[in-house]
């Protein structure tokens, strides 16, 4: 039987195919990590608010309580400052953390078209080599009928020339 023409062809779409799994797998690996990392953060966002008001609340109670001074109240605005700091510094980390996980969705919508891509094209290739194949049978069975016509015909003639 004769090899299929295009068989490196096909074989370079099957290879395409097996990497796109692998490249959509790698993506979907690395948004996961960008929504545990996400979410890591934003609870460590919320635990760290919980302690600021915490802090400002035990702060005002103190305050109420026993009066200030100056250098108390310096120190409290400096204590205060800082958390809100801590605070801006970690509302900017989970807003990067937000984009990476829009970019990793972004990355595995890609890396799924190109997977979509990748089989559709090694289907055709492979409904190319069926039909190929049919034809090559088709071709065959027609030889071997037209030499089983052949045979019968000369058969037939040698038949009819005895009896002569």
């Amino acid at each position: 039987m004769k090899s299929y023409p295009l068989q490196p062809l096909l074989d370079l779409r099957q290879r395409a195919e097996v990497e796109s799994e692998r490249a959509l797998a790698l993506a979907l690996q690395s948004l996961a990590r960008a929504r545990e990392s996400l979410t890591q953060a934003e609870q460590a966002l919320a635990e760290h608010q919980q302690v600021r008001n915490h802090r400002a609340e035990a702060l005002l109670t103190r305050t109420q309580a026993h009066g200030a001074n100056a250098g108390t109240l310096v120190r409290a605005q400096q204590h205060a400052e800082r958390l809100r700091s801590e605070q801006r510094a970690r509302e900017d980390a989970v807003a990067r953390l937000r984009e990476e996980v829009h970019a990793a969705n972004q990355a595995v919508e890609v890396r799924r078209k190109e997977l979509l891509e990748a089989t559709r094209e090694r289907k055709a290739l492979e409904k190319h080599h069926e039909a190929w194949a049919r034809q090559l049978q088709v071709e065959r069975e027609r030889r071997e009928e037209r030499t089983q016509d052949e045979t019968a015909s000369a058969l037939t003639d040698r038949r009819s020339r005895r009896t002569t």
